[in-house]
């Protein structure tokens, strides 16, 4: 009976020094596992804005100081007038802004000048209706007149004109038992009493230097 063949052994390394090839007679190293790639994260980048003062403006001359100028500092502002640059023409400075004049008493008839009071030192807001309405705890009241000047300011004085003779007796008692001196709408020491007529005459013309008109007005 014939022996069976053994199967022969792959030849490995001798002791000579000579080595198989890498690879040869072993199996296939694994390829290595992917590395994780770092996220690239977007980053806020910041500017820096570096603010510019606007330029100064030209320098402006008035082309007259008018009369209504007023000073600082020693040198005259034009109050209004023309304004003039290098360039030339700029601009017109506009005139002072006027106060509106609060709406005039409108009498309810004829006035009296045996009914007429003199009101001093009232306060440059209280208004011709507000001084009617308070006087008429003592009567009707005719009209009332508060004297503004030119820009429509109140000059703190002004007339009541009582509509009958019952109520301006009322009034002249009143203002008699507190010495001509009331307390009108929270405001005290404002003088009440009679106008006379022929006193006030003679007081504007004490004013008038030498009986001639008055200067300056």
């Amino acid at each position: 009976m014939s022996q069976e063949q053994q199967p022969q052994p792959a030849p490995t390394a001798t002791a000579t020094g000579n080595t198989l090839p890498p690879g040869v007679g072993q199996p296939p190293a694994p390829p290595p596992p992917p590395q994780p790639q770092p996220m690239s994260v977007p980053t806020a980048t910041t500017s820096t804005i570096t603010a510019t003062a606007p330029a100064p403006p030209p320098a402006v001359h008035s082309t007259g100081v008018p009369t209504n100028a007023h000073t600082t500092n020693g040198n005259a502002t034009a109050a209004s007038g023309i304004l003039s640059g290098p360039g030339g023409l700029v601009g017109v400075i506009p005139p002072p802004t006027m106060t509106a004049t609060p709406k005039p008493d409108i009498p309810i008839g004829p006035l009296d000048d045996t009914r007429k009071f003199f009101l001093a030192n009232i306060a440059y807001s209280m208004t011709a209706q507000e001084v009617k309405q308070w006087f008429g705890r003592f009567g009707t009241v005719n009209h009332v007149k508060i004297v503004y000047d030119k820009q429509g300011k109140s000059k703190g004085y002004g007339f009541l004109f009582m509509h009958t003779a019952e109520g301006s007796r009322a009034v002249d008692n009143f203002a008699e038992q507190n010495n001509y001196k009331i307390t009108m709408l929270g405001r005290s020491n404002v003088h009440c009493a009679r106008h006379d007529e022929q006193k006030a005459q003679a007081m504007r013309a004490s004013r008038i230097p030498n009986g001639g008109p008055p200067s300056g007005r």
